[in-house]
């Protein structure tokens, strides 16, 4: 079947089904609130312009396997009672399938449109497979449902993919190389793996009521073994952006970057998993200037909310993230409990030494808040400045060693630091009381060591 112009079916009544297998239509073609008993075949057919499909009603199967669209393929509300196939479909605009409800799978194998590709709000019955997708544009999918398992990817999409509002009955799994992934209040009813590329992933208010793993895919994305193209895409770095709102028990993290991550208003933050080597940022390093005098900041790791205040509070902010615009700044009352939860996490995860940043954290944010009672704020000032809170040694040996030749200084002659250890020694009482009193016998020559004796005081 050959067509020099346009082809149009809009309204029509069409009682079997409706055969265009390899048709080739120069114009558009039009089936709009059209009524088809039967099928709607396209198999491989190839049409110059537009499609559209917009409110059809399709009985049976829509089929548009290889079919070469040089327009937009507009299927927004239309109903498909049984399956959608369009493997291996080129569309040269954009593919509209907003509203659309398909009564059983979808399948949109090997496609490739080169505008956005739009399922919104799109209801899909049976199963969903995009393997092997190619979107020059956006890929979203706000406020669809899938019902049954889902598997979005192996796709490469040069725009945003969007899953935000969607509700995934079943399992899904979702493997795609895009710069941003947006899961703003996301239901994920069942278990959901996203193996992600590039991508800066936005999972504020998302409902997770199965595990959820977040995972930075290192190896190129393949399909049928070939590898897909990536044009246009930098940094294969997986980052989360925000977690606010969202129920972080059942979530994973692996080798995500969170550097920008917003944790404040988290829910159930202490049962969050990182796995991998989970990037967050660091506290400036060198020295810097603050009205004349230098100030040097503890080396540790620490929240975005953290730097953005302290970014924000005064010019000795050299080296601190500043937020980004149109985001509010939190204060240290804020920011308290997520460091406390956070360390929870860690601890909950064997892992003591990493969850010590998250404690200096959240003494560091007691006390600078302005709500702490004064004596608590001046005794963890000393705590801080005597100890690092009990985490830095060498801040506490520092202050040791000072009293000690102070001490030593008061008594009228300075101490070698041979007699420092001995009047260390000196200082120390047995369990039952018994003192311990050395005494200091130098040797005569340079070449031997000083001795030392011990003798203990009776105990009474």
């Amino acid at each position: 079947m050959k067509i020099s112009g346009n082809a149009e079916f809009r309204e029509a009544e069409i009682g079997k089904d409706a055969r265009f297998n390899g048709a080739q239509i120069d114009g558009h073609i039009s089936f709009d609130r059209a009524k088809i008993g039967g099928r709607a075949l396209f198999d491989g057919a190839k049409i110059g312009r537009d499609i559209g499909f917009d409110r059809a009603e399709v009985s049976r199967r829509a089929v548009f396997d290889r079919a070469h669209i040089g327009g937009d393929a507009r299927f927004d509300r239309a109903k498909m009672a049984g399956r959608a196939v369009f493997n291996r479909v080129e569309i040269g605009g954009n593919a509209g399938f907003y509203g659309a409800q398909i009564g059983g799978f979808l399948s949109f194998d090997h496609a490739d449109v080169a505008g956005d590709a739009v399922f919104d709000r799109t209801k899909v019955s049976g199963d969903a497979w995009l393997r092997g997708t190619k979107t020059g544009g956006h890929l979203s999918f706000l406020g669809a449902e899938f019902e049954r398992t889902a598997t979005i990817g192996p796709l490469v999409c040069a725009g945003t993919l969007t899953l935000s509002e969607a509700a995934f009955g079943a399992a899904v799994t979702i493997e795609a190389a895009t710069p941003f992934v947006h899961c703003r209040r996301t239901l994920w009813t069942s278990t959901a793996a996203l193996r992600l590329r590039y991508a800066a992933v936005d999972l504020s208010d998302a409902v997770l009521r199965s595990p959820v793993s977040v995972t930075a895919h290192a190896q190129p994305l393949t399909v049928l073994g070939q590898q897909m193209p990536e044009p246009g895409l930098h940094d294969p770095g997986v980052r989360a952006v925000s977690l606010r709102g969202a129920d972080a028990a059942h979530l994973v993290l692996t080798d995500v970057d969170l550097t920008h991550c917003r944790f404040a208003g988290t829910i159930h933050l202490d049962q969050l998993r990182l796995e991998g080597r989970c990037l967050l940022p660091a506290a400036p390093r060198g020295l810097h200037w603050h009205r004349l005098r230098p100030v040097r900041w503890t080396p540790r790791r620490t929240l975005a909310e953290e730097q953005h205040w302290r970014a924000a509070r005064h010019a000795a902010a050299d080296g601190w993230m500043p937020a980004p615009d149109r985001a509010g700044v939190l204060e240290p009352a804020a920011l308290a409990p997520v460091y406390r939860q956070l360390r929870k996490a860690f601890e909950y995860g064997k892992n003591e030494p990493g969850a010590a940043d998250f404690y200096y954290g959240e003494m560091e944010m007691r006390r600078h808040n302005p709500d702490t009672p004064r004596a608590e704020r001046c005794l963890l000032t000393a705590y801080w400045a005597l100890s690092g809170y009990g985490l830095r040694a060498s801040r506490a040996l520092s202050w040791l060693l000072t009293a000690m030749t102070a001490t030593a200084g008061w008594r009228g002659r300075s101490l070698t630091s041979h007699e420092v250890i001995v009047q260390s020694i000196a200082s120390t009482t047995t369990r039952t009381g018994c003192a311990s009193w050395p005494s200091w016998t130098p040797t005569p020559t340079r070449s031997e060591s000083p001795s030392m004796t011990r003798r203990w005081r009776p105990c009474h």
